[in-house]
């Protein structure tokens, strides 16, 4: 073939046609129950120095043969579920004693080998180009339909002051992306569909994908790496971190998966039953089945530990919702929110809920229909076909992306450019974060009121997000000016990046040593090898960083169980202020009161959160975003709505994923679920294959000395562990340019949550702090103490001069 002709490589791709009609074949046996040969002949673990990981599978394919492997905890080997009929799973036993299995498939869940298909048919040639020709017109059409919605204002937009108004500013991305990532994200989804519509029709081969290949140019344009200078401190964005990799956990990269995604059409429409293939009950009708809204407190963790973790998610999650081509957000409901709108009228990203006609709190107001918007697709990083992959508009780094911002603008409108200092609102002599100036941020408009300014769009949600935020703000700017003391010579940028690097550090410290621990135990520490150790860690780069779809999607908004609805403010230790959180949401103008800031933490640290269990606050389920109005949106239905739009698969799919029982049944959900709560499964659920995994997983039992259960637990494990081994910036890791020195990870280690409450509080009321501020004052050990006293650690920044 002569030079510069246009080569054309077809690529087979297995999984695409097995994502709709073909479940996985999965391991029979509970790995608690099964019996390893090799295990006997394991070394008796005493540390992880002396621990040897190798582990040998059987092969099937010739008797006798062995495949090495890994000995690893259930979730990260995906393989396992992917067994042929007969083969069994190879356990083993891992360095902290628990049972794990025998892995050579590594951390790459979703990977499928790809086979070749001849490269010069002419027949695959003609249908690549046909292919592509139906989807860009398809996509066209999806657009223009949009456009002729907005402009012939068919009353499709989001009305400002609504609770979908309310709640888009929660989900909206950061900068205006436009329409070309999404464009071309939803071409490489219609055409897998089209080609999947084709193999049914029996014109090529049923296990038919394509990656298509011109002289080394790929079907669809792959994002183009950035550029990656050396440099000691970690990019805004998240780019750069993997040098090989450098849009790996990077701003608007697409999310990871544990298990591969159910579409019903195999590439992006919901999740359907596996009975009759109709749609699954309604996410509201769900809600009301299954959930209640009992009063559990729990017995020792307050709800500064609830407000820590929502900031935390923030800084490494957020799927932003599609919306129309000017940024406004998608109405898929009539105005008065009677019903859905026409498929005439709809959107192609609505997939609103519907509330059953007897739904005894809506149908007070005659409302039949709650919004929800499709997430923002990403184009797919291999620049082929398959199926929709969901955006993560932050960067995927434990980073303090809340704190700074992700852009470079974004970052400088945060800051001073004096001293590496951030930027702050002076009030009644208190540095409160800066006011923002989007009219559209705060529901009040009322003289006094006010919305903050932080590195993260959703600062403003509640009030107690926005103290956490202005701790870490003052943080920042504590530390800059003893470093600016110290180091008089540093230039501003010099002081803001070692400053941020500091705080940080600080900022995953706490999280990984305080806060972790208490949601997942000491048992998930070592089985997960995230427990804090004198010896330093090290930087995996073959392990992907990047936010799981189940973490994000399902595992992690276990939170929102344990919302507390009504804060209890005390002044001088009398109850002063009973404070509804609808009230407050995206209403944070309390913050300027003089005292209210201090009386804030004080009820953070003492008042306890709500258990993790089946219920939730009508905050959430009733009143959510309400503004002004009589009612809001249902946050639980949307947490499960969601996770169909993500394609998450069933709950008993992720059960066995992670080392339980596959349930053929409601009743085998006994050894993890109460009874009553699987009698409430059976009322909403066809098969215990339809449950969703939000669902599944919050109704189980606590694992022993964590709050949630075994499902929740190995996903969030999982996640955790990647961000800490697939981060090279992690403030632990040795043998990098930028790793502290041994002096200054000492003196980082010294940091707690509550020596940033002490330094960063008013100190007008708040005199004493417990030591660990993520439980209550009653807990043994945890009496409030000065914060001089040397159970409240100081951290020594000497060790940064130069």
């Amino acid at each position: 073939m002569a030079q510069g002709k246009v080569l054309l490589k077809v690529w087979v791709l297995l999984w695409i046609t097995s994502l709709a009609a073909a479940h996985l074949h999965y391991v029979r046996s509970h790995f608690t129950h099964l019996r390893n040969e090799d295990t006997a002949r394991q070394r008796t673990v005493r540390g992880r120095e002396e621990y040897d990981p190798t582990c040998w599978i059987l092969d099937g394919k010739v008797r006798g043969d062995k495949v090495r492997g890994n000995c690893t905890v259930p979730v990260q080997c995906p393989a396992h579920v992917n067994k042929r009929e007969g083969e069994k799973t190879t356990v083993c036993v891992l360095a902290s004693g628990s049972v794990g299995v025998c892995c050579a498939s590594g951390f790459n869940h979703t990977a499928v080998p790809r086979k070749k298909s001849n490269t010069n048919n002419p027949l695959a040639r003609n249908l690549v180009q046909e292919v592509l020709s139906r989807a860009q017109q398809e996509v066209e059409h999806l657009f223009q339909h949009q456009k002729y919605l907005l402009e012939s204002g068919q009353l499709n937009v989001l009305e400002l002051g609504t609770p979908s108004f309310s709640h888009l500013k929660s989900v909206r991305q950061f900068a205006n992306m436009g329409l070309d990532l999404l464009n071309q994200a939803l071409q490489e989804t219609v055409a897998t569909r089209i080609l999947r519509d084709i193999a049914r029709e029996g014109l090529v081969d049923k296990e038919l994908g394509l990656e298509l290949v011109e002289n080394g140019d790929q079907m669809f344009p792959c994002p183009e790496n950035p550029d990656c200078p050396e440099s000691k401190y970690r990019s805004l964005d998240g780019t750069c971190n993997n040098p090989t990799h450098p849009l790996r956990g990077a701003a608007q990269s697409p999310m990871h998966r544990l298990l591969l995604p159910n579409y019903a059409d195999g590439t992006w429409s919901l999740r359907v039953s596996v009975i009759d293939q109709q749609p699954l009950p309604s996410a509201r009708l769900i809600t009301n089945t299954v959930f209640t809204e009992r009063n559990v407190p729990h017995s020792s963790i307050n709800i500064l530990f609830m407000q820590f973790g929502q900031f935390i998610v923030h800084d490494i999650s957020l799927s932003p919702s599609i919306t129309h081509s000017n940024g406004s957000g998608i109405s898929c409901c009539t105005p008065n929110g009677s019903d859905m709108l026409s498929e005439d009228l709809k959107h192609f990203a609505c997939i609103p809920i519907a509330i059953p006609s007897n739904d005894q709190f809506f149908k007070q107001f005659a409302q039949r229909c709650l919004n929800l918007v499709r997430t923002m697709l990403a184009p797919r990083p291999d620049c082929s076909m398959g199926y929709a992959v969901q955006m993560n508009a932050v960067s995927h780094f434990l980073d303090g992306s809340t704190i700074y911002g992700l852009t470079p603008d974004a970052n400088l409108d945060l800051r001073t450019s004096i001293g590496g200092r951030l930027r702050v609102f002076h009030d009644f002599g208190r540095d409160l974060l800066p006011l923002t100036q989007d009219k559209e941020t705060c529901i009040s408009s009322e003289q006094g009121s006010a919305c903050f300014l932080a590195g993260d769009s959703r600062v403003d949600q509640t009030v107690t997000l926005v103290a956490v935020h202005t701790l870490f703000m003052r943080e920042h700017n504590r530390l800059a000016e003893e470093l600016a003391i110290l180091n008089s010579h540093w230039s501003d940028e010099t002081l803001f990046e070692e400053t941020r690097a500091i705080v940080i550090a600080e900022l995953q410290h706490i999280f990984y040593t305080e806060w972790l621990p208490l949601l997942i135990g000491e048992h998930a520490l070592d089985d997960f090898d995230l427990r804090d150790s004198d010896v330093r860690s090290v930087y995996e780069p073959t392990v992907s960083p990047s936010t799981t779809n189940e973490f994000s999607t399902s595992a992690f908004r276990y939170g929102h169980s344990t919302v507390e609805g009504t804060l209890r403010i005390r002044k001088n230790k009398v109850l002063d202020e009973v404070i509804k959180i609808p009230d407050l949401m995206f209403n944070p103008s309390k913050m300027r009161l003089k005292d209210f800031f201090d009386n804030l933490l004080q009820m953070m640290t003492t008042q306890p959160m709500q258990n993790v269990d089946s219920s939730f606050t009508d905050a959430l389920t009733k009143f959510l975003f309400r503004a002004g109005n009589p009612f809001g949106a249902d946050l639980v239905s949307i947490n499960i709505q969601r996770g169909r739009d993500h394609g998450l698969r069933s709950y008993n799919d992720y059960r066995e994923l992670v080392g339980l029982h596959r349930a053929r049944t409601f009743r085998d959900f006994e050894d993890i679920m109460p009874p009553q709560a699987i009698s409430r499964l059976e009322d909403v659920y066809s098969s215990p294959d339809d449950v969703d995994l939000y669902v599944g997983g919050l109704l189980e039992h606590h694992s022993p000395d964590a709050i949630v259960g075994p499902t929740f637990l190995s996903i969030i494990a999982d996640q955790f562990s990647r961000l800490k081994k697939g981060d090279r910036f992690f403030y632990s890791h040795k043998g990098e340019p930028h790793s502290f020195t041994s002096e200054q990870l000492h003196e980082l280690k010294k940091a707690t949550m509550a020596r940033i409450i002490c330094d960063n509080s008013d100190k007008i009321q708040l005199k004493v702090q417990s030591p660990n501020a993520f439980l209550t004052s009653d807990q043994s050990g945890n009496d409030p103490l000065s914060c001089n006293h040397p159970s409240i650690r100081r951290m020594k920044l000497k060790f940064w001069k130069e």
